[in-house]
């Protein structure tokens, strides 16, 4: 098991068929960092989100800031020395179709900003000795900002009155991170 996300969300405004709401995701170090099974950090994210409906099209929009806490994957993992991971902006922009009365058809389009995390870049070196001179590829690490964008295709199905069960497809766009080229979601929502 990974880290646990403990979830508060309201809606704010609601008029006709548009809605507004916030809340705050609390990501709780659960899972063990050195066996990649989780952050190894506290991660708060204060979100807010948009929707409407005009017929069976409904769009919708998120926005939000994680701020991280202090893990080992972020410090020197040798000499067990922590860092804070980097905090991270998001946004999501995309719409769901209505195809029969409980199933949707979810399309999607994700973008990040990662502030200020380590990177590795390549450059050359050139080596001068007795022999002459070598010219060499070489990589240093930086700390930079970088964008990143996927997008999304997936399914979503009320199977019960309170009951949301969604499988989706995470594609890739572009090169700014390290990423699955396609990553499969299934989720399951229960609403009280």
């Amino acid at each position: 098991v990974g880290d646990l996300v403990a979830r508060v969300k309201a809606m704010l405004m609601g008029e006709g068929t548009r809605a507004f709401a916030a809340g705050v995701d609390l990501r709780m170090p659960t899972g063990d960092e050195n066996n990649l099974l989780g952050s190894g950090a506290l991660g708060v994210r204060p979100f807010a989100a948009v929707s409407s409906s005009i017929g069976p099209f409904a769009p919708h929009a998120n926005v939000a800031y994680q701020w991280n806490g202090e893990s080992a994957l972020a410090g020197d993992v040798r000499a067990g020395e922590t860092a804070d991971l980097p905090d991270q902006f998001t946004y999501v922009v995309g719409a769901d179709v209505l195809m029969a009365q409980r199933l949707s058809v979810i399309f999607d389009f994700f973008g990040q900003r990662v502030i200020d995390s380590p990177r590795i870049v390549p450059r050359t070196s050139t080596r001068t000795g007795v022999a002459g001179s070598v010219t060499l590829d070489d990589i240093f690490f930086t700390s930079e900002s970088f964008w990143t964008s996927s997008g999304g295709f997936g399914l979503k199905a009320n199977l019960a009155p309170r009951l949301l069960v969604a499988f989706n497809l995470r594609f890739a766009i572009g090169n700014g991170g390290l990423t699955d080229r396609l990553s499969p979601l299934i989720g399951m929502e229960w609403a009280f």
